[in-house]
């Protein structure tokens, strides 16, 4: 397993500096997702106002680095999304989404009040990035909250479908992908992020998210490695 966040760097010293070789190689359950048998693919935000090249009136145009790296995940998210429907793995996406007036923001509209403003039902930085499009019968779980799981009927659609693993890919991933992923372990289903598929505007932040996740909580996995364990799944949800 070769993980780009648990390469040295100064930036993110402090993982080598907190955790022996030793532990670097054992990987803290790092395949433990590799025990599920009926996974589905959780696409995190991957909308429009977070993740499009284009020009957004709310916020600072991203530099052209992180553009980069935010296109890499895109079209890396892409891929997995491909080979879920091969699979026949479900597909299912998230996004933030507010009434119009931004009614039902709560706290995080208080603090990021151009979430409730351009974010609102009708604008066109709600909509999915047309390079992750879902198709037909993949549905939107709408969100108010940074986790997919805070008050929507996530659960019960990964329930009724029998889903005991998700595999995740989004944005961003020291925000909702970060919160997404804790609370699905919380509810006791698997979990791994795909490395390449997952991407933050601040680098360290995303680097820093990614150790987290993979020493206290989940998998973190490269793209190749979950794409070989996803070919392998023949006992997936069909619902």
């Amino acid at each position: 397993m070769s993980l780009n966040f648990l390469e040295p760097d100064p930036m993110v010293r402090y993982i080598h500096e907190s955790v022996t070789p030793e532990e670097l190689q054992a990987g803290y359950g790092a395949d433990f997702y590799r025990g599920g048998e009926r996974p589905a693919l959780i696409v995190i935000d991957l909308q429009r106002g977070y993740v499009s090249p284009e020009p957004k009136p709310w916020v600072r145009g991203a530099s052209e680095h992180v553009q980069e790296i935010t296109d890499g995940a895109v079209a890396a998210a892409a891929r997995v999304i491909a080979a879920a429907r091969e699979s026949g793995i479900p597909v299912i996406f998230t996004g933030d989404r507010y009434a119009a007036g931004g009614g039902d923001s709560g706290v995080r509209g208080e603090k990021f009040p151009s979430l409730a403003e351009y974010l609102r039902d009708g604008e066109p930085w709600v909509e999915i990035d047309p390079r992750v499009a879902p198709r037909p019968g993949e549905p939107i779980i709408w969100k108010k909250a940074s986790s997919a799981f805070a008050n929507t009927y996530l659960v019960p659609v990964l329930q009724h479908r029998g889903v005991d693993t998700l595999v995740f890919v989004g944005a961003a991933t020291s925000g909702c992908v970060r919160a997404s992923v804790t609370d699905a372990v919380s509810a006791n289903f698997r979990a791994v992020v795909v490395e390449e598929a997952v991407c933050d505007k601040n680098v360290w932040a995303h680097k820093a998210s990614l150790f987290d996740l993979w020493r206290y909580v989940a998998s973190v996995a490269p793209m190749d490695e979950v794409l070989e364990w996803m070919r392998t799944r023949t006992d997936v949800p069909t619902g």
